[in-house]
């Protein structure tokens, strides 16, 4: 399931990302990299899509619900372009939902 955000949701994520480091509650380093290019996949595609900011979600078994944070790239060499998703981080749904309710 992915979700499209806006620039200030974007903002308030990275805020959480950072109060997660703090807390030692920061996800992304516990997951192998087959979960989270499961979480990618369910993304719409890249060069179709027109937010640049998108919320995924992944069932880990261990984790539970992970909500990834993805940002969308260009990269472009010669006449070529080529569009790709990114993760920019992960955060444990429970948590999400707690900031959100709080802030």
């Amino acid at each position: 399931m992915a979700k499209a955000l806006s620039c200030p949701s974007f903002a308030r994520l990275v805020e959480i990302h950072k109060e997660q480091m703090r807390n030692k509650h920061e996800c992304i380093s516990r997951l192998r990299s087959e979960q989270i290019a499961g979480a990618l996949q369910t993304l719409p595609d890249c060069e179709t899509a027109t937010e640049q900011f998108m919320e995924a979600v992944y069932d880990d078994p261990k984790l539970g619900r992970v909500v990834f944070l993805c940002k969308r790239f260009r990269y472009s060499h010669g006449k070529s372009t080529t569009w790709f998703w990114s993760a920019h981080n992960a955060i444990l749904e429970q948590d999400l939902l707690a900031y959100r309710r709080a802030g």
